[in-house]
């Protein structure tokens, strides 16, 4: 397999190398981003005006229900106009974001000679996602995935994008998988899906409460592949993870000792909430974020398209995802032919 070296860069000479395309992108959050906003507040602007407007015709023409009509009228073409400024101002945003992520994106990878391409529009289908069996279509309201690496590392097909899964009511969001969802060959064939997950905090019960039977917990995705595999022995795996699966004899010879040790050794470096799944003789892995909310490569519409710290940090973050390629082949052992 080939050997992934850590690359650095230099941000100064970074913004030198991509001086004209910066310039370009400049212009377009200039022309798309900041003159929507202009324009938005002089709509905004006009909008309330018309909407005092009609509310003081219909309360003298009409009355005594000109006023509650007028005002109803005026609220509603008031907020109709407002989500329209906001859709607007977001696709304006999106166009910006994309350009800014390929320029800087498809210089680094140039750079850095890998075998992988970077697509910013493009994502994980939400079918892909949801095949793994972590989550089921009623666990979240929403669904958005970009930002997709895909290529080669040695001969071991892989893809990696972000994923964001959430459940919106009216007035507040949950984040159900916000992170990087990942597929790579893995080099073993098997019959039948095996998916591992985090084992939940055991409830520890009042004496009181140890006199009567608990239930077991069922597991977090509605989609089961049969019951819960549970070994015998009290290894660290065990503690830390859970084995769905129809057939346990795809258990033992998926998950040996020294697969679980290398999960194990993968859910100390990447978080807790790390989840396996084992289907179509490919290995798909849900890593979330660490820190809430995190977003990886999209620039700031507010700062210049050359800002100096912005090309930092999201250059950046790009070189850890693409190194995290690498190294997640690596740790898992994935390489073809081991």
């Amino acid at each position: 397999m080939a050997v992934h070296k850590k690359r650095h860069f230099n941000e100064f000479v970074l913004r030198e190398e991509l001086k004209e395309e910066l310039k370009r992108i400049e212009v377009l959050r200039r022309e798309t981003v900041i003159s929507s906003r202009k324009r938005n507040w002089i709509v905004r602007g006009l909008l309330f005006v018309g909407a005092v407007a009609l509310f003081l015709i219909l309360w003298r023409t009409l009355p005594p229900v000109g006023g509650p009509m007028g005002l109803t009228f005026a609220v509603l073409g008031l907020s109709l106009g407002e989500l329209y400024l906001i859709k607007e101002t977001g696709g304006a945003k999106l166009r910006y974001a994309q350009e800014y992520k390929k320029a800087v994106g498809m210089h680094l990878l140039s750079k850095l000679e890998l075998d992988l391409e970077y697509r910013p529009d493009f994502g994980v289908t939400e079918e892909t996602f949801l095949s793994a069996g972590f989550y089921s279509r009623d666990d979240y309201t929403t669904y958005w995935s970009e930002d997709c690496l895909e290529g080669h590392v040695g001969g071991t097909q892989v893809q990696m994008a972000e994923v964001q899964a959430k459940r919106e009511t009216e007035d507040s969001f949950t984040e159900i998988f916000c992170g990087w969802f990942m597929m790579a060959d893995f080099p073993q064939p098997f019959r039948t899906p095996v998916v591992v997950e985090p084992r939940a905090e055991k409830f520890r019960p009042s004496k009181l409460w140890s006199l009567l039977p608990i239930r077991k917990q069922r597991p977090l995705s509605s989609q089961t592949f049969g019951e819960s595999m549970e070994e015998e022995d009290d290894s660290d795996f065990e503690k830390r993870f859970v084995v769905h699966a129809a057939d346990p004899e795809e258990i033992a010879a998926l998950l040996t000792p020294a697969v679980k040790q290398r999960m194990l050794a993968f859910r100390t470096s990447r978080g807790s909430e790390v989840r396996f799944a084992f289907r179509n003789n490919q290995l798909m892995i849900a890593i979330p974020n660490r820190v809430k909310g995190k977003d990886w490569f999209d620039p700031s519409p507010r700062k210049p398209a050359s800002d100096l710290l912005q090309l930092n940090a999201i250059a950046g973050s790009f070189l850890k995802q693409t190194s995290a390629c690498f190294e997640i082949v690596a740790e898992l052992n994935l390489g073809k032919g081991t």
